[in-house]
């Protein structure tokens, strides 16, 4: 064994001794008893009994009360100075590894009372507020990028959940109007072209009639566009009349074609992932009636799937986004957002998101009894659902209660 070599308690020993009055003075600045450093410096197994108290856990500790006591200074936080200079000197107490009991003691006292008075906030919300500094980096796909603070993070990623999600909506909602609307013409033109070819079916028929009753010839004027001629009865009220319905016939006729050219461009998305027709229809015109059917029933039916399922689901997430959004700002406003409100957060993401289909579900505004639910649709019922998950959860309650009572 090499006797040079040097004693590490008779080192710092030799290193305590030496400048015994900066010892004291220290002791006497940090509020720790002279002959405490004393026996320190004369029993080197007491000191290291000491450091081993001053563990990694009283370091965070004091340099979590160093940043408390920042923020309560920039506050303007009221604290009395003993606390102050307690957790002052506890620095300087613990890096020269002579803190005492009675300090530690006096330092938990101390944090504890500047915690409760600057509560709600905490040091993992300032640290999660608060970015880091300049030089550290991160590094992404290759790529070095300056780290930023928890709170920026989560604004960042909720603003573009929010953004992603008012897109998807705005264009599928776009979508579903345009389909919901080329449909409800279709029904509607469908309905007056089969009244209209029925009236001029039946004052054909009528003319016709007429004219073979007292013997007249039935002149025929010039075809019109679908090949019929129109038959004049010698009125010449009833023939203006027949000729406006022949004319209606046939505006409702194109206006009725145009209404499917468009659902079939509203269609192409998803048109070719229908199945062939089972049917063979020989004839042209039937087999064109045939496919305009199928395509008219599946429309109706991936429209009604978008407005019972998917949209509820976006109005809702996109509520969800507003409301942590909303959250954020005013815990960040009073520093009092950590890591920890994420979970809650991502929580609050998968209620809200299934909250606005459910709730669409069970409160539908024509059947409401009055009240704020009969002056909404369902889309901003989903919304209201997705921003607040507590109205659903009392909507549900009060549906409970209601069974309950009926069932007793």
């Amino acid at each position: 064994m090499n006797d040079d070599a040097p004693n590490p308690a008779s080192a710092d020993a030799n290193r305590l001794s030496a400048p015994s009055h900066d010892v004291e003075n220290n002791d006497l600045k940090n509020n720790i008893g002279v002959e405490d450093a004393k026996s320190l410096v004369n029993d080197p197994q007491q000191k290291m009994s000491v450091d081993r108290k001053n563990n990694m856990s009283l370091r965070t500790a004091i340099r979590e009360s160093q940043i408390l006591l920042a923020y309560a200074a920039q506050n303007g936080t009221p604290l009395s100075e003993s606390v102050i200079k307690v957790i002052v000197t506890s620095g300087s107490t613990y890096a020269q590894g002579v803190m005492t009991d009675d300090a530690e003691t006096a330092f938990w006292l101390a944090f504890n009372t500047v915690a409760k008075a600057v509560a709600p906030v905490s040091v993992n919300s300032l640290e999660s507020i608060l970015d880091p500094d300049e030089m550290e980096t991160r590094v992404v796909f290759g790529m070095r990028f300056k780290k930023i603070s928890l709170a920026r993070s989560a604004v960042q990623w909720y603003t573009m959940l929010a953004i992603g999600t008012l897109c998807a909506l705005l264009t599928i909602q776009i979508y579903w109007l345009f389909g919901s609307k080329i449909t409800a013409d279709i029904q509607k033109i469908s309905e007056k072209y089969t009244d209209a070819s029925a009236k001029w079916e039946a004052a054909k028929l009528q003319t016709l009639n007429a004219t073979a009753g007292t013997g007249a010839a039935a002149a025929a004027s010039a075809p019109s566009a679908t090949g019929d001629a129109v038959l004049s009865s010698g009125n010449v009220v009833q023939d203006a009349s027949n000729l406006s319905l022949k004319a209606q016939v046939e505006s409702l006729g194109f206006q009725k074609s145009s209404s499917y050219e468009s659902l079939y461009v509203w269609s192409r998305i998803w048109a070719m992932f229908l199945p062939s027709p089972q049917t063979e229809i020989d004839n042209p015109p039937e087999r064109k009636i045939y496919l305009n059917s199928i395509l008219l029933q599946s429309s109706n039916l991936l429209l009604d799937a978008l407005q019972r399922y998917l949209l509820p689901l976006l109005y809702g997430l996109l509520g969800t986004c507003v409301y942590v959004l909303r959250t954020l700002a005013a815990q960040i406003t009073a520093r009092t957002y950590s890591e920890a409100a994420n979970v809650g957060f991502r929580i609050r993401l998968y209620l809200g998101t299934l909250g606005g289909m459910v709730f669409a579900w069970f409160v539908i505004p024509e059947n409401s009894d009055g009240g704020i639910f009969k002056s909404l649709s369902p889309f901003a019922l989903a919304f209201l659902a997705g921003y607040s998950v507590e109205i659903l959860f009392a909507a549900m309650d009060r549906f409970l209660v209601a069974f309950t009572n009926k069932s007793s």
